[in-house]
C-alpha cells in the first residue's frame, strides 16, 4: 500500500533507515523519509534513410540479419556466434525503426549474388553478415552492412573483444549500423543504474539497457539510494547513509573516486543533474519539510529555490535547463509542479487523481512521465509539459513506479512488483511492447538511464 505518512513520522533517521530497507515506495515518500527513493511518440510524416530507403509512419526498415559464422575456436566461441545474431537483432528491433529477420548464412544458402534477386529486393532493404575469429586471447568480431537495392556495402565493423565484453561489442555494432541506416543515435550502448537490495543493504549497480551484465558500482554494506546518471555519462550521483546521515555523493565511473557534496544537514536526496552537468537539483530538509535546492557540481554554490511549508521533492530538469518539474503536496495531495530553474513561476501540472510523483522530463522536452495512482494501483503516465490530459503508459497487475526515459525518448524504464518482486521493466513511449528486462533474484529499484556511453566506459562497466 502507498501511504502518505504523517509529518511526525517523516524525519527520524533511525526510523528511515529501518523502513528503507524493506520498501519500494516512490520518491515522494522517500522525501517523507519512510521509503525508497502518452502521448504517442511523434513520428515524422516521412523519414529519409541514409541508404536511400524511405519509410512513412510506423513503417520500419526491413533488415536481413545473417547468422554469424565461426570457423575456428572452442565451443564457447561458437555459442557466442549464435548469440551475436540474437543480440544484434534484439538491439535493432528494440530501436523501433528497424524490423529484422534472421536467416541462414548468405554464403552457404543465398550467396552474396542473391542480394540482386527480385525476391530479396522486395523483402529487404538491407542485410548484414558477420563472423567471429579467435586471435590469441581475443575474439575478433566482424560484420558488414549491405544496401540490398544498390548491392553495395555501406558500413563495416571490426572490433576485438573478450568474453566479458562480447555483448557490449555487439551493442556497439548495433548502434553503428542503426546510425548508418537511419541517422539516429541508438541506445544499445547505454546502461541503466539501479538500486539492488540484498538483505539489509542497498547497492548502486549498473546493467546493460537490455538487463544483462548487472555489476555493482557502490557496495559499502550500507543504504545507497536513487542513482542519477550525469549528462556525459561519466558520473553517477546518489544518496548514501554510509556516513550515518543521508548525504549526496558523486561517483566518477572512470576513476572510481567518490566525493561527498557540500549540502545542508538532514536528509539530502533525489539528485537530478542539470543538462549541462554543472549543477544538481535535490531535496533537503534543513530541519524542516523538504525543499528543492541546487548545488554546483564543485560544491561552490548552494541555492534554495523552493520556500513552502509543504513537501517539495523529486526534481527533474527540462532538457534546455530552463525549468524544473517536481513533486509537492502543497495542494493537499502529491502532484507534479513546474517552475523556472530559479524557483519562480511555479505552476501546477497534474490535476487528475490524488497521487502523482516521480516526474521525469523526456529528452525531447515535450512530455513528462510520472507515477500516478489509478484505481488503487500505481501506473506510469505521461502528460504534455505544458499540461493537458494524462495518458497511462502501463496497466496490468502490480504497481509500476519511478519512470526513467531512454536518451532516444522512445522507451521508458520503470520498476514493478507484478512478478512478486520489484524488477525493472521497459515500455515503449507509446505504451506498447511492455517487457521485463531484469533477471536478478534480488529486488531492483529506482532506475536511471544513462546517455550513450563511450566504448571504453561500456567495456569497463561490463567487466565490473
Amino acid at each position: 500500500m502507498s501511504i502518505f505518512y504523517s509529518r511526525k513520522q517523516r524525519f527520524g533517521t533511525n526510523q528511515a533507515r529501518g523502513k528503507m530497507a524493506g520498501t519500494t515506495r516512490s520518491t515522494f515518500l522517500l522525501a517523507a523519509f519512510l521509503a525508497v527513493a502518452v502521448v504517442p511518440a511523434q513520428v515524422s510524416a516521412q523519414r529519409e534513410i541514409y541508404l536511400g530507403i524511405h519509410t512513412t509512419g510506423a513503417q520500419r526498415i526491413q533488415l536481413l540479419v545473417d547468422e554469424f559464422t565461426c570457423e575456428t575456436g572452442p565451443l564457447s566461441i561458437r555459442v557466442l556466434a549464435h548469440q551475436a545474431s540474437e543480440i544484434l537483432r534484439n538491439d535493432l528491433d528494440t530501436s523501433g525503426l528497424i524490423q529484422t529477420t534472421g536467416g541462414s548464412t548468405l554464403r552457404q544458402e543465398l550467396g552474396l549474388q542473391t542480394l540482386t534477386s527480385v525476391d530479396l529486393k522486395k523483402r529487404f532493404d538491407a542485410a548484414t553478415q558477420g563472423r567471429l575469429t579467435v586471435e590469441g586471447s581475443d575474439i575478433v568480431v566482424e560484420a558488414e552492412l549491405y544496401d540490398v537495392p544498390t548491392e553495395k556495402m555501406v558500413a563495416s565493423f571490426r572490433r576485438r573483444a573478450s568474453e566479458s565484453t562480447f555483448r557490449s561489442t555487439i551493442h556497439q555494432m548495433a548502434d553503428h549500423f542503426l546510425r548508418t541506416l537511419t541517422g539516429e543515435t541508438g541506445i544499445a550502448e547505454t546502461k541503466i543504474a539501479v538500486v539492488r537490495e540484498i538483505g539489509g543493504r542497498m547497492d548502486i549497480c549498473a546493467m546493460d539497457y537490455d538487463g544483462h551484465n548487472l555489476v555493482p558500482l557502490v557496495e559499502n554494506g550500507d543504504i545507497n539510494l536513487l542513482p542519477a546518471w550525469s549528462p556525459l555519462g561519466n558520473e553517477v550521483a546518489y544518496t548514501s547513509y554510509v556516513g550515518g546521515e543521508p548525504a549526496l555523493y558523486v561517483l566518477n565511473l572512470e576513476t572510481g573516486v567518490r566525493k561527498r557534496l557540500a549540502t545542508p544537514g538532514g536528509l539530502n536526496t533525489s539528485a537530478a543533474w542539470s543538462p549541462d552537468g554543472k549543477s544538481l537539483a535535490f531535496a533537503a530538509t534543513r530541519g524542516k519539510d523538504p525543499e528543492i535546492f541546487v548545488v554546483r557540481r564543485d560544491g561552490t554554490v548552494l541555492d534554495q529555490i523552493t520556500f513552502h511549508p509543504a513537501i517539495d521533492c523529486s526534481p527533474t530538469w527540462s532538457p534546455n535547463g530552463h525549468e524544473i518539474a517536481f513533486t509537492s503536496d502543497r495542494s493537499g495531495t502529491p502532484q507534479i509542479y513546474v517552475m523556472s530553474a530559479d524557483g519562480t513561476n511555479v505552476r501546477r501540472l497534474t490535476y487528475e487523481g490524488n497521487y502523482s510523483d516521480s516526474p521525469a522530463w523526456s529528452p525531447s522536452g515535450d512530455r513528462i512521465a510520472f507515477t500516478s495512482r489509478i484505481g488503487g494501483r500505481f501506473r506510469i503516465c505521461v502528460i504534455a509539459a505544458q499540461g493537458g490530459p494524462v495518458y497511462p503508459l502501463t496497466d496490468g497487475p502490480g504497481d509500476h513506479e519511478n519512470p526513467a526515459w531512454a536518451p532516444d525518448g522512445r522507451h521508458v524504464a520503470y520498476v514493478s512488483n507484478e512478478g512478486g518482486m520489484s524488477a525493472v521493466y521497459v515500455v515503449n513511449a507509446d505504451g506498447t511492447n511492455r517487457r521485463r528486462i531484469s533477471s536478478t533474484p534480488h529486488r531492483l529499484l529506482s532506475p536511471s538511464w544513462s546517455p550513450p556511453l563511450p566504448p571504453q566506459l561500456v567495456a569497463r562497466l561490463s567487466e565490473g
